[in-house]
């Protein structure tokens, strides 16, 4: 065993981590090369975990939610690619929390369950509120960021 794994699984449950895995099964594209370590984090310590390692380690680190619109090249990713799976709801009178791994179409039928009005743009949006909020996802003339409050 290699030193990040060893450290990987260390922290993380060794069925969350993935040697040389596929990225064609992550991706909306169905393409791309191995990465050498794919992780699942399903909480923020594990997030934190995978972000520290990867820095003491000096080793490259991707940050992947549903994987829309990502293309990995066929050579691979030599490094971390680590998905995002938090995917808690909190929706309250005045407010509403999400994590970054809820899928936007997943997020938009909560809203409209609960007669939350705004957020409609991004129904048909592929992908995770952690990438709309990162890249500003938009469509009929609406965007991610003038909804958004905070990020935490």
């Amino acid at each position: 065993m290699d030193r990040i794994y060893e450290r990987l699984i260390s922290t993380i449950e060794p069925m969350r981590i993935k040697l040389n895995e596929s990225m064609k099964h992550h991706t909306s594209f169905k393409a791309g090369g191995n990465a050498k370590y794919f992780v699942i984090a399903t909480t923020i310590e594990e997030i934190q975990a995978v972000l520290k390692i990867a820095k003491e380690e000096n080793t490259p680190l991707f940050v992947l939610g549903n994987g829309s619109n990502v293309l990995f090249r066929e050579e691979g990713y030599h490094g971390i690619v680590l998905q995002i799976r938090l995917e808690e709801i909190e929706i309250e009178e005045t407010s509403i929390k999400v994590e970054a791994g809820v899928k936007n179409a997943v997020l938009a039928q909560a809203l409209l369950q609960h007669s939350y009005t705004g957020f409609e743009f991004a129904a048909g949006i592929p992908g995770t509120i952690g990438g709309a909020i990162r890249m500003n996802a938009g469509a009929y003339g609406e965007d991610t960021a003038s909804i958004v409050q905070s990020v935490k």
